[in-house]
């Protein structure tokens, strides 16, 4: 009987093993499909990325401007700063962290810290913090996000509650 316990101990082992290791791949798919390049658009003011990273089926709730925008409505709003940032050359440092990550094979949900700096280095820089929560889906093997809702809590989000969220390579931590 123990050496059925051990041998059982011993499985369920190196299943939770692969189970960890599943999840990872799919995180640093993420990163690499979406995150990556959201931090791009943000920091280059190339913002014709968000199309590629967005599901044409993505419900957009930009929680502290109360309203709902399909697809269509939140890329008019991209397409609209790529006009202006184009005009201004932004200097944007945009960062991600995360404190949940769960998913599986073709679904995930994410929730954490943004920090966008505008105009980084220059006298008039600002600092801008908010929670996001974003479900994403693989659609034809791409990650995708469905549903991204932010808010930054009548700006209760700050410095402290980005440092306490984990890093976007930081997988150890969603496992």
């Amino acid at each position: 009987m123990k050496k059925l316990m051990l041998l059982l101990f011993l499985l369920q082992g190196l299943f939770s093993e692969n189970i960890f290791s599943q999840a990872e791949v799919q995180l640093r798919e993420i990163n690499n499909q979406v995150w990556q390049k959201f931090i791009v658009a943000f920091n280059t003011g190339d913002f014709s990325i968000m199309k590629e990273i967005h599901s044409k089926e993505v419900i957009r709730i930009p929680a502290n401007r109360k309203e709902i925008l399909d697809y269509k409505a939140y890329m008019a709003l991209y397409d609209k700063k790529n006009e202006t940032s184009a005009e201004k050359s932004p200097k944007n440092h945009f960062e991600l962290r995360f404190f949940e990550r769960i998913n599986n094979r073709v679904i995930s949900s994410e929730r954490g810290i943004y920090k966008l700096t505008v105009d980084k280095g220059l006298p008039g820089e600002r600092v801008h913090y908010g929670k996001f929560f974003v479900i994403l889906k693989k659609e034809n093997g791409i990650w995708k996000i469905t549903l991204d809702y932010d808010s930054n809590e009548n700006k209760t989000i700050g410095g402290d509650d980005f440092n306490a969220a984990f890093p976007m390579d930081a997988f150890d931590k969603f496992q």
